[in-house]
């Protein structure tokens, strides 16, 4: 982030996702869902995401 001059902990946050596991797609929806998410998809429920199931 230093390289670009940026700051947002969203990317920083996304990056993390990244780093322990999860895919590029799914760590940018985590990094920017407040926490809450409407995903039929159980990899948020190893995040700290309340995910509210599609099938619901």
């Amino acid at each position: 982030m230093a390289i670009c001059h940026e700051n947002n902990s969203m990317y920083i946050l996304a990056a993390e996702y990244i780093k322990s596991g999860v895919n590029f797609s799914d760590a940018f929806h985590s990094a920017h869902c407040n926490g809450e998410i409407i995903s039929s998809d159980h990899v948020y429920d190893k995040m700290d995401i309340k995910r509210i199931n599609l099938e619901d």
